[in-house]
């Protein structure tokens, strides 16, 4: 059995102990055990929704999001995530990525901008990193 440290590193894709946003592994355990709490801004403009995330998105804050997501994806043609202040995205954070996408239809309609290296990368392991806007 591995220990919860170890298991957030599995978790965030990052088993070799190499962050590649410049952040060390205990940096980044002390930010995670910190429970930086999530913020969720939302922007309507015309059918283009933007929904910025700021903090952690794991298991204890994707609910929240969840929640969030739900008021207002009705009318939104084309979802875009900010993640320009996201520090941390688990795969409850992609299930609730992957749910909207879902309810859109079209995935093309769902994109993520900002992201920073870590959940780039993140993005990409997962098999994810066509959702990512270059910028």
């Amino acid at each position: 059995m591995i220990g919860k440290e170890a298991a957030l590193l599995l978790d965030a894709g990052l088993g070799d102990g190499n962050i590649k946003a410049g952040v060390s592994v205990p940096d980044f355990l002390n930010l995670y055990k910190e429970g930086k709490p999530m913020k969720i801004t939302r922007k309507l403009n015309g059918t283009i929704l933007e929904i910025a995330v700021e903090g952690m998105l794991d298991t204890s804050s994707s609910p929240e999001l969840a929640t969030e997501l739900a008021k207002g994806l009705d009318v939104a043609e084309t979802l875009i995530w900010d993640f320009s202040n996201l520090d941390y995205i688990s795969s409850a954070g992609f299930r609730v990525l992957l749910t909207a996408q879902n309810m859109l239809d079209d995935p093309n309609r769902m994109k993520v901008a900002h992201a920073n290296e870590m959940v780039r990368t993140a993005f990409i392991l997962t098999g994810q990193g066509d959702l990512l806007i270059d910028d």
